[in-house]
């Protein structure tokens, strides 16, 4: 699965972005708050690999976590 975002506001939740299990995220232009963790890439399900994020022009403020990712995925950020 591929998502293309050109802008998203993501407020009070557990995750801001994330992909999983093999997905690719192109972002640009969000703003992210409040939130647990900003940025997430993870492979959940042994069959697939892990998730790409791709970020460009974000903002996320008041987190716990800006990114998490495992060793299977990955999360590039070009502010």
């Amino acid at each position: 699965t591929i998502a293309n975002f050109q802008k998203i506001d993501v407020s009070s939740s557990n995750i801001g972005l994330a992909s999983k299990d093999s997905s690719k995220v192109f972002l640009e232009n969000s703003k992210i708050w409040d939130v647990k963790n900003c940025y997430a890439s993870y492979k959940k399900k042994q069959e697939f690999n892990g998730g790409q994020i791709k970020i460009n022009n974000s903002n996320c403020k008041n987190f716990n976590t800006e990114i998490y990712v495992d060793n299977f995925s990955s999360i590039e950020v070009m502010n």
